[in-house]
């Protein structure tokens, strides 16, 4: 008997649990790759579509690094704003 009402009861507590764990669908995250002082390193960015160049830099070092899709140097990420993102 006390097994029907435990079952109940945990799958609300699961259910409330899961409920905490899920991923923002607005996370605009994006690896991309730079072209570093030790050669290729991958970075999450968050470059949204647009027409200006991503860059980042690594504080606090000024550096400014173009970020590419790929790691090569024919596709650079683009980015809606002008900022340059610090990492």
């Amino acid at each position: 008997m006390k097994i029907k009402m435990l079952l109940p009861v945990l799958a609300l507590i699961f259910a409330t649990g899961m409920s905490f764990t899920t991923v923002s669908a607005t996370d605009q995250q994006v690896t991309g790759y730079i072209n570093g002082p030790n050669g290729w390193e991958s970075v999450n960015v968050d470059c949204a579509m647009g027409s200006e160049d991503c860059k980042v830099r690594f504080l606090p070092n000024p550096t400014e690094y173009q970020v590419y899709a790929t790691e090569d140097e024919s596709t650079p990420l683009n980015s809606a704003s002008e900022d340059i993102i610090d990492l």
